[in-house]
C-alpha cells in the first residue's frame, strides 16, 4: 500500500510538471504569435450609407477584427445624385462603430477635384489617413500595413477571403500597393499611408485631349476617379499601369441602400456618373468633428450624442 501511494504521488507530481510546462509553452507560442502578427490600420472613408446594416457591419467586424479601424464618415446629404439623402440614424451608426480606434464625423460636403464629383471621396481618404498618423503618434505604435475601404462594401464571408489571405500579398516588401475591386486597397505603411494623406493632390487627367486613354470611358465626359486614384499609388510597387496591381475577381459587393436604388430606378448606374444635386453646397474647409482618437473609451450614450449632434448640424441648413 505504501509503495502504491508513493508511486501515485510521483505520478501526480510528474503530471503536474508536464501540464505546467505544456501551459507555459502554449502561452509562449500564443505570445509569439501575437507578437509576430502584422499590425494593420484600416481606414473606412466615405458616407455612412449601408454601414448600419447588420450584414455589412458583421462583415467589417469579421474581416477586420484584429485591426485598428478608423472611420471618417460623412453624415449629411451627399453631393452625388447616387449618394445618401436621408438623415442617418444615430443609434444605428453608434452600433456600427463598436470597438473602433478613431472616428471623425463630417457634416458639410467638401469640394471635388479633376472635374469629377466622385473624387470628393479623396478628401475623406486623406482625412482618415491623417487620423491614423495622429493615433499612431499618440499611442507610439507603427503599422505593417494600411488598408483603405468604403463604408458600404461587404466582403464575402468565405474561408478564402480573410485578413491573412490579403496580407499574403505583401511578401515582406517595404513598399507595396494591391488593389482589390477598386474598393479595398492594401498599402505599405508609412509610405502608402503618406500618399493616402495627400489624396486631394492626385494628378488629374486632361479632359480636353481626353488623355490618358484609360482615364475615360466611352462617351462619358468625366474622367474615371478610379484611374486617378490608382495612378496615385503606382510608384509603391512594380506596377507598370493601373491594371497591373489590380487583383481580378470580386471579393465582395457594394451594398446599396434603398434610397440609392430609388435614385437610380430603372436607369443604368453609369447614367448618373458625375451627376450632382444642385441644392448641396460644397466647402473648401468643410465642417467636421474633432478626431475622436479615444472613441472606444467613450460611453455609448456620449457616442450616440456626438453622432446625433453632427448629423443634425448637417441638416440644419439643408432639407433632404
Amino acid at each position: 500500500m505504501w509503495l502504491f501511494t508513493r508511486h501515485f504521488m510521483v505520478f501526480t507530481f510528474l503530471r503536474s510538471v508536464i501540464v505546467s510546462v505544456t501551459l507555459n509553452l502554449s502561452s509562449d507560442i500564443t505570445q509569439q504569435s501575437t507578437a509576430t502578427r502584422p499590425r494593420v490600420a484600416v481606414c473606412v472613408a466615405g458616407a455612412v450609407r449601408s454601414l448600419t446594416e447588420e450584414k455589412v457591419r458583421s462583415s467589417f467586424n469579421s474581416f477586420y477584427g484584429d485591426a485598428d479601424v478608423f472611420y471618417h464618415l460623412y453624415v449629411g446629404v451627399e453631393l452625388s445624385l447616387r449618394g445618401q439623402r436621408k438623415m442617418v440614424d444615430s443609434s444605428a451608426v453608434t452600433n456600427a462603430l463598436v470597438n473602433t480606434s478613431g472616428v471623425r464625423l463630417q457634416y458639410e460636403e467638401n469640394r471635388y477635384t479633376c472635374g469629377q464629383q466622385a473624387t470628393g471621396k479623396f478628401f475623406n481618404v486623406e482625412q482618415c489617413a491623417r487620423m491614423v498618423f495622429s493615433y499612431a503618434a499618440l499611442k507610439n505604435v507603427t503599422y505593417d500595413a494600411f488598408i483603405l475601404t468604403r463604408p458600404d462594401y461587404m466582403i464575402y464571408s468565405t474561408s478564402k477571403y480573410t485578413m491573412s489571405w490579403m496580407l499574403s500579398f505583401v511578401e515582406e516588401k517595404t513598399k507595396f500597393y494591391h488593389n482589390f475591386d477598386n474598393e479595398v486597397v492594401l498599402l505599405s505603411y508609412p509610405d502608402g499611408a503618406h500618399l493616402a494623406a495627400t489624396m486631394t493632390q492626385a494628378e488629374c487627367c486632361d479632359v480636353v485631349s481626353r488623355k490618358p486613354d484609360d482615364c475615360f470611358m466611352g462617351t462619358l465626359i468625366e474622367p474615371r476617379p478610379n484611374f486617378i486614384f490608382a495612378r496615385h499609388f503606382l510608384n509603391l510597387g512594380s506596377c507598370a499601369n493601373e491594371k497591373a496591381c489590380l487583383h481580378p475577381g470580386h471579393i465582395g459587393v457594394i451594398v446599396r441602400t434603398a434610397e440609392s436604388e430609388l435614385e437610380v430606378g430603372d436607369r443604368d448606374v453609369f447614367q448618373l456618373h458625375g451627376k450632382v444635386r444642385p441644392s448641396v453646397s460644397t466647402f473648401e474647409s468643410p465642417g467636421m468633428s474633432p478626431p475622436f482618437l479615444e472613441w472606444a473609451l467613450l460611453e455609448r450614450g456620449l457616442q450616440q450624442h456626438l453622432v446625433a449632434h453632427y448629423t443634425h448640424k448637417a441638416y440644419f441648413n439643408h432639407s433632404a
